[in-house]
């Protein structure tokens, strides 16, 4: 069995394996305790609004809609009529070879159907027509037929948006027999939607989608296998998800079924029994953006994904939005709902952008000193560094090329170019006018609950107040005031004199500073002592059981700590000595190299160091451990 990611391609890659995976999921289905369990399916008319919230957004479970589509134009949705009407188009990156997983490119819709035409028997290469933009009588048909269920429609927060500044989410997928989508989650933490509208008569989608709630074990699991959901690059073997710790909801979609894919919900999909056609988009709603704004958003600030939806200008002009709709008499119950989760969102979003005004005095400065973009349409920057949207404020660099915009979180975390000295701070709004329009949707929000007779949420806002605690804009703009510092200052601990933007101050608000190399020094442990102290001395005199506070900080480390990985990482950057690789024999700058994690002196480079030698280890310490508990 497949056992990491090159394994699993060449498994998936092979049509046997694939004409298998049926029968594969059946007998687990069959097993006393399955991991795979039939998705909730309800009729077209059990659909509501508020089925949808409550079953897929709050719960994060997967929802299949039976017969959306039986009574639709049979004619308008098939292959012969897109073959017609838009066989010219161009298709981008696509199809999909599925078994060599390339793009191909310069293929058109006219080809791509000839494609599929002729007898699966007489096709050289299985190739699945992927990300295809929806032709606009689709769309249109779709949008009058769904409605609610629809993007860029009442419930789709997206239409809020200038149109510049939309992502397009529609797109069509046409697939053949064993052409499949890689484990993934819908962009943003969206809510996902698929509808199969034509297919031949014994043609199907499988379907493993897991809940919101397990999207962390999920990654785990793909990550296990080489594979990233954020990346879209590892359809699991069926063998290989039955081993997971949590469960997998498994659809069959035929054509009518409508499948509603829960809000960051770890999902993949095979095309079985013949070709079929869907269609897929995405919504945002006041609840799911703010899920995408808490946990999806950190992390592709981290693997430095293209955001695409514009969380933060999506949720201040839904916003602005609604609150328009108040003031002009809508008096929607469906609002009071709403008004909280874009509320505390909006307000966080400002307190990131707010500058603590007490850094003027502590840089002896007039003004914080910010310029104003001149751009026709706002919110279209994104940053150079982790390509992240930009809501408002950013630094530009004037000296780089093409104007270079980080973001306020990467500057603040020491990201930014060569030029950092040099860098402005730049907006596309003053604060203050952002700032009205939040008290202007705190008082569409009281005024609304007041006439429906409704308690309205607290929203706390330190945004119209004095705030507590540094903001990310104070950290990034402190972060750039020091790179104009070049006093050298004693660092307590080490008595060396080092340039002050390289060092901490006390956390406990005296004038000692220390550098990176010692601001975890014991006079600061002793500070963690205290604590510890202190809470032995609480729990005992309260009478209560004290929870055990491990720390290595105390004590000697029995493994290394991250400060640790990086100086020595920076260390080895000096060395230029060669060594052999003990794997492929050839000779490599140590810097690239690694120790062999059992204590001996052999050393493999970056491509070996996982070689069967070094397995056989694990392989002998697991048959070993397996012995052991036997």
């Amino acid at each position: 069995m497949a056992k990491n990611a090159d394994d699993i391609n060449r498994l998936i890659a092979s049509t046997e394996y694939l004409n298998s995976i049926e029968g594969i999921l059946d007998k687990e289905m069959n097993k006393a305790n399955p991991r795979f369990l039939e998705a909730p399916r309800i009729s077209v008319e059990e659909l509501t609004p508020s089925l949808v919230e409550r079953e897929v957004i709050q719960k994060g479970l997967p929802l299949v809609v039976s017969g959306v589509s039986d009574t639709w134009n049979t004619e308008l949705f098939s292959w012969d009529w897109l073959q017609t009407n838009f066989g010219d188009w161009e298709m981008i990156a696509s199809p999909r070879d599925t078994q060599s997983l390339e793009d191909l490119e310069g293929w058109s819709v006219d080809e791509y159907i000839d494609y599929i035409k002729v007898p699966a028997a007489e096709r050289s290469r299985v190739l699945y027509g992927k990300d295809i933009s929806c032709p606009v009588p689709w769309k249109q048909y779709l949008a009058s037929h769904l409605n609610f269920y629809f993007c860029y429609e009442q419930r789709d927060l997206v239409r809020n948006l200038r149109s510049e500044l939309q992502p397009e989410t529609l797109m069509v997928y046409v697939g053949v027999e064993n052409t499949y989508t890689p484990g993934h989650t819908d962009i943003c933490g969206s809510l996902g939607h698929n509808l199969m509208v034509y297919s031949d008569p014994d043609a199907y989608a499988i379907w493993f989608i897991a809940k919101t709630a397990d999207k962390a074990k999920a990654s785990k699991l793909w990550g296990r296998y080489g594979g990233a959901l954020e990346h879209d690059n590892c359809f699991l073997p069926v063998e290989k998800l039955a081993e997971a710790d949590f469960d997998f909801y498994v659809v069959k979609q035929r054509a009518g079924d409508f499948v509603l894919v829960p809000p960051d919900g770890a999902h993949q999909v095979i095309n079985k029994g013949g070709r079929s056609i869907k269609i897929a988009w995405n919504r945002l709603t006041p609840s799911s953006l703010v899920r995408a704004y808490h946990n999806v958003l950190p992390l592709y600030h981290l693997i430095c994904k293209a955001e695409v939806y514009r969380l933060k200008s999506l949720a201040f002009h839904s916003l602005r939005t609604i609150t328009e709709h108040v003031n002009k008499g809508n008096r929607e119950r469906r609002l009071l709902n709403d008004f909280p989760f874009l509320l505390e969102l909006v307000v966080e979003i400002l307190e990131e952008e707010w500058v603590d005004e007490k850094l003027l005095k502590k840089y002896q400065l007039e003004a914080i000193g910010v310029n104003r973009f001149s751009d026709r349409i706002p919110h279209m920057r994104t940053c150079n560094f982790c390509n992240n949207d930009i809501f408002n404020r950013c630094y530009r660099c004037p000296r780089c090329v093409d104007d270079y915009d980080v973001c306020l979180r990467c500057i603040a975390e020491g990201r930014g170019c060569k030029h950092n000295p040099s860098l402005e701070l730049m907006e596309h709004f003053p604060i203050s006018e952002l700032r009205e329009g939040l008290k202007g949707g705190l008082a569409a929000y009281a005024l609304l609950t007041s006439e429906l007779g409704s308690v309205a949420k607290e929203i706390p806002s330190s945004v119209l107040a004095p705030r507590n605690q540094a903001s990310v804009a104070s950290l990034a703009f402190e972060m750039v005031q020091r790179y104009h510092l070049t006093e050298k200052v004693r660092c307590h601990q080490c008595k060396r004199r080092k340039r002050l933007n390289f060092m901490v101050e006390c956390a406990n608000g005296c004038a000692k500073m220390y550098c990176a190399e010692h601001f975890a020094s014991p006079e600061l442990r002793e500070g963690l002592t205290g604590g510890l102290a202190a809470y032995a001395l609480l729990t005992s005199e309260l009478g209560s059981v004290a929870k055990e506070i491990p720390s290595s900080v105390l004590a000697p480390r029995n493994q290394a700590s991250v400060a640790s990985l990086a100086f020595e990482m920076v260390q080895r950057y000096h060395l230029t000595e060669k060594v052999r690789c003990h794997q492929c024999k050839r000779r490599k700058r140590l810097n690239f190299m690694v120790e062999c994690a059992n204590g001996c002196a052999k050393m493999y480079c970056a491509e070996h160091f996982a070689s069967p030698e070094l397995r056989e280890g694990l392989t002998g310490g697991l048959a070993a451990y397996a012995l052991l508990t036997s």
